[in-house]
């Protein structure tokens, strides 16, 4: 038989005082979005290499060990900072819809121009000014960059075959088209963030519309 003293029983001081069970779901993602918050200001202050972990414990205000229990090192923080900003756009706050009736043609338009608005946003610009400079110093940016990149093609892959099956369009290899594209995409956003001179939204409208063309153009090749 299990004796409780008075103090311990349910509703006692001490009963109160005890350390609370496991924090709830949502406890723990308020938890984790302010891990990465935090990561992402010191990364873009401090660059990726000068930032530490015990920084980003200390700037959030949690222990080392509640922060290594969600993200045991640093390139887990800015894989989750990238997935984040990524979901942004692909389906979070800033995502613009492409319906499921659009033509191959408006589905690349659409998607050029929710890629090169977030490629030219203050938030894409620093992730890829670290990318840039110190990817090569720091292999895992590297792996999170070709990632990215695939995850991009994953998808734009599956949406030119699907639509281009419905409209009666060849392309043989949706990928290399998907990739293609998206290279495309990341040279005209490399070019405006090196350069720092963001073009007007005139100019990025014409530049998009003439590679969809050209894209259109040479379905038969892909």
């Amino acid at each position: 038989m299990t004796i409780v003293s008075k103090d311990e029983a349910p509703g006692s001081a001490r009963a109160s005082q005890r350390r609370p069970g496991r924090p709830k779901a949502e406890d723990v993602a308020l938890i984790e979005a302010r891990l990465i918050d935090e990561a992402a200001q010191l990364f873009s202050e401090k660059g990726y290499g000068h930032t530490t972990m015990s920084a980003v414990a200390a700037a959030a205000r949690v222990s080392k060990t509640t922060l290594y229990s969600r993200f045991p090192a640093k390139g887990d923080l800015f894989r989750a900072m990238v997935e984040r900003q990524m979901k942004e756009w692909g389906n979070g706050a800033r995502n613009t819809a492409i319906a499921p009736e659009a033509s191959l043609e408006d589905l690349l338009l659409i998607y050029g121009d929710i890629s090169l608005r977030a490629g030219t946003s203050p938030d894409f610009i620093q992730l890829n000014r670290l990318l840039y400079s110190e990817s090569g110093r720091f292999p895992e940016l590297g792996v999170i960059a070709r990632d990215r990149m695939n995850v991009g093609v994953g998808y734009l892959a599956e949406e030119i075959r699907r639509r281009a099956e419905r409209d009666g369009a060849t392309v043989q290899n949706p990928a290399n088209m998907a990739r293609f594209y998206l290279t495309l995409l990341a040279g005209w956003t490399s070019n405006a963030i090196l350069s720092d001179t963001l073009p007007s939204v005139r100019d990025r409208e014409d530049w998009l519309r003439e590679a969809v063309g050209v894209l259109m153009r040479s379905l038969d090749i892909w």
